[in-house]
């Protein structure tokens, strides 16, 4: 488990205890740990300590935060009812609401007032045609879960080709965009499988990458995660939470958060952000055997 994400899911929920003035005895929070990277940890850890340090010994707010490493213990611990403010990648979402009522309230925007992100499968300048990944190895940045190798299979599916597994040699995930580009970029790899607004990013750094790396695919916009309470919170506490996240960005702690989180800010939640990805879902159910198997236990309850 690493402490600079824990600082950082602490980070977001002092802040807006901070504001929240009367709040709950106790609001218990819950993040899974593959959706909190994308955050360089060095620099994390340092930002984060010295200003958490700075919100606890100023105001007493009383939270705990659970950073879970697996996903499936993280799932079920969000049906029993241990969390009561949590973020959840979108297609878990999707999986378990039936079974759970979670109330979707926030999502992160993160370039270009882009709420939503695409996927792309890269490869190298040498790679001729798409056969000639066969055996050769994909790397995916870590951050999105599942979702790209959701998106990846079921576009390579739907192209007559056979899964990911049986092409590809090697799939690795790597810590972060860069890690994923460039060994691509350098020869090193055939391919990879990163965010467009990272390969933006990177190719903005380096203009070299977008002329030697090939767009082989791209997915539709897909809502990654959501932020989300509890069914049982109460509903006065609900909307100051959801209103002082919108809020984040506008205040000096707030903007330092959304910079390290690299988003530009918390927009409200819109059922149509959904969309795609309700599509994507439906068409890889059996891609998600454990969000599925929970959502049926808690759907089998009286």
């Amino acid at each position: 488990m690493n402490r600079a994400h824990r600082l950082l899911a602490g980070l977001i929920l002092a802040l807006i205890g901070d504001s929240l003035g009367q709040s709950p005895d106790m609001l218990r929070t819950g993040f899974p740990l593959h959706a909190l990277n994308n955050v360089d940890q060095r620099d994390a850890k340092v930002a984060m300590g010295h200003l958490l340090k700075e919100i606890v010994e100023r105001h007493a707010v009383a939270y705990t935060t659970e950073i879970v490493e697996q996903d499936d213990e993280f799932l079920n611990n969000l049906t029993a009812g241990r969390y009561d403010f949590f973020l959840i990648f979108g297609y878990d979402y999707l999986r378990l609401r039936k079974g759970y009522a979670m109330r979707p309230i926030l999502v992160g925007q993160h370039s270009d007032d882009q709420v939503l992100e695409e996927f792309l499968l890269l490869t190298g300048h040498g790679i001729g045609n798409f056969d000639e990944l066969t055996d050769g190895n994909l790397l995916i940045a870590k951050g999105t879960g599942k979702l790209p190798e959701l998106w990846l299979g079921d576009w390579l599916k739907s192209k007559g080709h056979p899964p990911p597994s049986d092409i590809f040699g090697t799939v690795e995930t790597v810590d972060n965009i860069s890690k994923a580009i460039l060994p691509v970029f350098f020869g090193k790899a055939d391919s990879c499988l990163v965010t467009r607004s990272g390969f933006d990013l990177m190719n903005e750094l380096n203009p070299q990458i977008g002329k030697r790396l090939q767009v082989r695919a791209s997915s539709p916009p897909l809502l990654r995660s959501v932020l989300c309470l509890s069914p049982d919170y109460v509903e006065k506490e609900a909307g100051l939470v959801k209103k002082e996240g919108l809020q984040l960005n506008s205040l000096p702690k707030g903007e330092q958060l959304i910079t390290l989180l690299r988003m530009k800010k918390l927009v409200e939640f819109d059922p149509a952000f959904l969309e795609n990805l309700e599509t994507l879902v439906e068409s890889t159910q059996a891609e998600l055997p454990l969000a599925h198997a929970v959502e049926s236990e808690e759907s089998d309850e009286p």
